[in-house]
């Protein structure tokens, strides 16, 4: 929310780099699961937990349907270094289970603009 919330440029871009260390740590601990899954013999997959979708990927999950508002409010794309969030996030968002449960993104943009444009954080102070 800091990214989205931030109205002004320099706690904008302090949230950006904090998400995208966020992400690059996802990304590593995503790789470093996939290793020991294959050194183990264990099914692979592109889930938390390897091929199958566990309760991990659904408590995480929804914050990654929610990127298109960051697209749409603040240009963030999930950076290209970070191909095993991206392939996660892509089996996810792939997923009967998921579908079946989520909105399509141009909801999620509607419902955050008030957090994008400030008018969410002047009604709650009021």
């Amino acid at each position: 929310y800091g990214l989205l919330m931030g109205q002004e440029k320099e706690k904008q871009d302090a949230a950006r780099e904090g998400l995208v260390a966020t992400l690059g740590k996802m990304n590593e601990q995503l790789l470093a699961a996939d290793a020991r899954r294959k050194a183990a013999g264990e099914p692979e997959g592109p889930f938390i937990a390897g091929a199958d979708l566990s309760f991990g990927d659904v408590l995480v999950c929804p914050w990654f349907v929610r990127l298109g508002v960051l697209k749409a409010y603040r240009d963030f794309d999930l950076p290209a270094d970070l191909p095993r969030v991206a392939e996660w996030s892509a089996a996810c968002s792939a997923h009967e289970a998921i579908k079946a449960c989520t909105k399509e993104p141009e909801y999620f943009v509607e419902q955050y603009k008030g957090y994008a444009d400030g008018s969410m954080a002047k009604k709650m102070a009021e």
